[in-house]
């Protein structure tokens, strides 16, 4: 009996379904409609955001030259530097060449950037820290810098042989070295201290010599 029951209600159904009058085939074709539409919806969303992205990363692109000397201006603002380390600085920072090499175009233009300066002011520094000429030169090769260029040098900084023996001199009566071979010691010492070898050798026989005499 409900064998029977069962068959008469799936011939009634495959009726419906051949007739059109089943309501699972509108659902399904509802159910495929809405699919589609919420794919047009995200595909569209996606493009959108897609066109946002490139005028953003266009925009990006465009400012990146001013961004790159806002930042300059920034580092040379906390302390005076070369051109290298600029160049080294904004190239970790992720900045591009081209918009480095303009920023630095721009700074060296206005004299925000001035490798001469640099130079000078490091110079000074390194004298007044009673280094050698040979370590300031050694300091500033180092820096894309050739101190032979440099105006003045090296009468004008007080590092002429005469006065750098002097120094020298001076600064091993002041820190002695605490090896037991003095004489060896003192020149290590100077020439560590970026003083040429030919004045760390002269200066360490006249100290050794005269802490003898003592």
């Amino acid at each position: 009996m409900n064998s029977a029951v069962d068959i008469d209600t799936l011939r009634s159904r495959i009726k419906e379904i051949e007739s059109g009058t089943d309501r699972l085939v509108p659902d399904l074709i509802h159910a495929s409609e809405t699919h589609s539409q919420q794919q047009a919806s995200h595909d569209l969303s996606r493009h959108s955001a897609s066109r946002t992205s490139k005028n953003a990363n266009r925009k990006a692109f465009v400012s990146d030259a001013d961004a790159a000397f806002k930042k300059l201006l920034v580092l040379v603002n906390a302390r005076d530097r070369s051109t290298h380390q600029i160049k080294d600085r904004l190239s970790r920072e992720g900045f591009l060449n081209e918009d480095i090499e303009a920023a630095i175009d721009k700074a060296t233009e206005l004299r925000v950037l001035d490798d001469s300066r640099y130079a000078r002011l490091l110079i000074e520094s390194r004298v007044r820290q009673s280094k050698g000429s040979r370590g300031i030169a050694i300091e500033l090769q180092q820096e894309e810098i050739d101190v032979n260029l440099i105006e003045g040098w090296p009468d004008a900084f007080e590092v002429t042989f005469d006065e750098e023996f002097d120094k020298a001199l001076a600064f091993l009566e002041s820190k002695p070295p605490s090896s037991k071979n003095k004489r060896e010691g003192a020149y290590r010492k100077l020439v560590s201290r970026g003083y040429p070898i030919n004045i760390a050798s002269q200066v360490a026989r006249a100290w050794f010599e005269k802490s003898q005499a003592i």
